[in-house]
C-alpha cells in the first residue's frame, strides 16, 4: 500500500496541511510555545530520558543506552506524555515487563541496528544537512525494522501498541522515530482516535508522511525559523520540545490542531 492508494482516506500530513509558507510560520511559532502547556514532568522526564540515553554504558552502575537508568526514565515519560490515568483506559505495564521487552534480544538488535543511523543523525548540527540526511537514511528498509518493533514494545496495558510503543522508541531513537498519540497525531493523520486497522500500517504511513513533508518545500524554505536543541538540565521552556527532527514535526501537529479546533473535535478523552 502506497500513499495515493489511501489518500483520499487518510489525512496525511504531507497533503494540504503544514504546506502553506504563511501557516506554516505560524505553525512554527506556536510549537515553540508548545512547552508551556506541557510543562513540568512532561519536558523534564522527555530530557532526562535523552540524557540518559547519551551516557556512556556503565552496566555496574545501571547508566548508559538500555540500562535500567535510561528506561526508568523512558518509564517515567510515558505517565507524563499521559498513558496512566487512574480510573482511566490508558495505563501503562510494570516496569518489570516493559523492561524485558526492550532488553529482549531480537529487540535489542534491531534497536542497536537503527541506533548508528540515529547516532549519525544526531552529530549533524546544521538543521538543513540533519534535514536532508533524515530524509536519504529513513528509507523503507528503515521504516520496516521501525514496524517490525513496534508489536514487541509492551510499555501498556491497552490491547493496541501503537502510541505506547512509539513514544517508547523515541526516547530510544529519537531522530528516526516520531511519537505517536491519539489527541493530536491520529486525528491529524485520520481525523479520529480509532486504532482500527493494523499498527504497523498506521505506523508506516505516519513515518512517510513525515519524510514526505520533511522533502516539501514549504518546510525546506521554513527550515531558517527552526532551531534544534541539544537535550539539557536545567530547561528553559521557549523550544524545549525542539529536541529532534521527529519532534518538532510531532509539535509542528499538535501545534496545528490546537490552532483549528473546529476541524479537529475532541470527542472523548485520548492519549
Amino acid at each position: 500500500m502506497n500513499l495515493n492508494d489511501i489518500e483520499t482516506k487518510i489525512y496525511l500530513p504531507n497533503r494540504r496541511k503544514l504546506a502553506g509558507k504563511k501557516e506554516l510560520k505560524k505553525c512554527i511559532d506556536d510549537a515553540n510555545l508548545i512547552p508551556k502547556l506541557f510543562r513540568g514532568p512532561s519536558i523534564y522526564f522527555h530530557h532526562r530520558a535523552l540524557l540518559e540515553r547519551v551516557k556512556l554504558p556503565i552496566p555496574e552502575k545501571e547508566e548508559g543506552f538500555l540500562e535500567k537508568k535510561h528506561l526508568e526514565m523512558i518509564y517515567a515519560v510515558l505517565p507524563s506524555w499521559g498513558m496512566h490515568r487512574m480510573g482511566g483506559d490508558a495505563k501503562v505495564c510494570s516496569f518489570e515487563v516493559f523492561q524485558e521487552s526492550i532488553q529482549n534480544k531480537s529487540v535489542r538488535d534491531i534497536i542497536m541496528e537503527l541506533k548508528r543511523i540515529d547516532d549519525d543523525l544526531s552529530r549533524i548540527k546544521d538543521v538543513k544537512r540533519r534535514n536532508d540526511a533524515t530524509i536519504d537514511k529513513i528509507n523503507s528498509n528503515v521504516v520496516d525494522k521501525i514496524v517490525e518493533l513496534i508489536p514487541k514494545i509492551e510499555a501498556s496495558e491497552s490491547g493496541t501498541r501503537l502510541v505506547s510503543a512509539s513514544k517508547t522508541l523515541h526516547h530510544i531513537l529519537p531522530n528516526i522515530v516520531p511519537p505517536i498519540d491519539r489527541r493530536y497525531s491520529l486525528r491529524f493523520m485520520k481525523r479520529n482516535t480509532n486504532i482500527n486497522r493494523d499498527e504497523g500500517t498506521l505506523a508506516k504511513i505516519f513515518i512517510e508522511g513525515m519524510i514526505h513533508f520533511f522533502n516539501d518545500k514549504s518546510w525546506q524554505d521554513s527550515l531558517k525559523d527552526v532551531t534544534l536543541i541539544e537535550p539539557k538540565l536545567p530547561i528553559g521552556e521557549i523550544g524545549a520540545f525542539n529536541t529532534s527532527l521527529p519532534k518538532i514535526f510531532d509539535n509542528l501537529i499538535v501545534a496545528y490542531v490546537r490552532s483549528h479546533p473546529a476541524e479537529f473535535p475532541i470527542k472523548q478523552s485520548v492519549e
